[in-house]
């Protein structure tokens, strides 16, 4: 995913503002600074009912080696969802989370991040992700 991710930058001169996906059963947000406009939000959204969740080997503020991508929030004890409220300046976000129990938890995650065009002035230059 990544290198389909980095090849659609490097040819359009285009950074995503919101990355999401699925299938790994837990939430996470992460972010990757891929522009100097601020960091570009990794959302996994995968926690929405399988009953084996999938543990996060990472906490919050955590920044990956590699990548330098740093986890934000991650939930991998209660299962949810994630509403995204979209205008043409911002892209917000909060999660909702039922804990193993039926409660609904009282910590979540909200976020804001900008909707305008992020352009690279050398797309060429996109760092790896």
């Amino acid at each position: 995913m990544a290198d389909a991710l980095e090849n659609a930058i490097r040819d359009t001169g285009r950074v995503p503002n919101l990355v999401i996906s699925g299938h790994v059963h837990n939430n996470q947000r992460i972010e990757k600074a891929i522009s100097p406009n601020g960091p570009t939000p990794f959302i996994v959204s995968g926690n929405g009912g399988y009953h084996n969740l999938h543990k996060i080997h990472s906490n919050p503020g955590d920044v990956a080696p590699d990548t330098k991508a740093q986890l934000q929030y991650g939930v991998d004890d209660a299962w949810g969802f994630v509403t995204l409220t979209i205008d043409e300046t911002t892209i917000k976000g909060t999660t909702v989370e039922i804990d193993k129990s039926g409660n609904v938890k009282t910590t979540h995650d909200s976020f804001s991040y900008s909707a305008k065009p992020i352009t690279l002035a050398k797309p060429k230059d996109v760092p790896s992700l």
